[in-house]
């Protein structure tokens, strides 16, 4: 739509449509849609969570936290992660553990967070 178009020009999130004679309802239902423009970004992993999944990105150049992704993995995309950072582990403390900025992946999300963060970043695919 023509609305989808101005507002992904203009850097908004996205838009929400709906029915014209639906009605508000709280939470989400079929009357309502969302649509979502997403931007994608490289970036490093450095470290990982140890207990609830997720992994801790870093900016590829700077290595400055980008957040933590806790989504869009599968079962073989952690298992190659875990094989790969297995050799890179340089330290850890009581929630992380920390590896050497070597494995690039690419990421999927909406947009920055106010302190500079990847608002709920979804995995893409591994880039190195």
């Amino acid at each position: 739509s023509k609305l989808a178009d101005e507002t992904q020009k203009r850097n908004i999130e996205g838009v929400t449509f709906k029915r014209k004679n639906s009605t508000y309802k709280s939470g989400r239902h079929k009357e309502w849609m969302k649509l979502v423009h997403y931007k994608t970004a490289e970036v490093i992993i450095g470290g990982y969570r140890k207990e609830k999944f997720g992994w801790l990105l870093r900016h590829p150049e700077t290595l400055e936290p980008l957040g933590i992704m806790e989504l869009g993995t599968n079962s073989e995309d952690r298992k190659r992660f875990a094989q790969q950072s297995k050799p890179l582990i340089t330290g850890e403390d009581s929630k992380y553990v920390y590896i050497e900025p070597s494995i690039r992946i690419r990421v999927k999300f909406p947009r920055y967070s106010r302190n500079g963060y990847l608002r709920t970043p979804s995995f893409q695919e591994f880039i190195s």
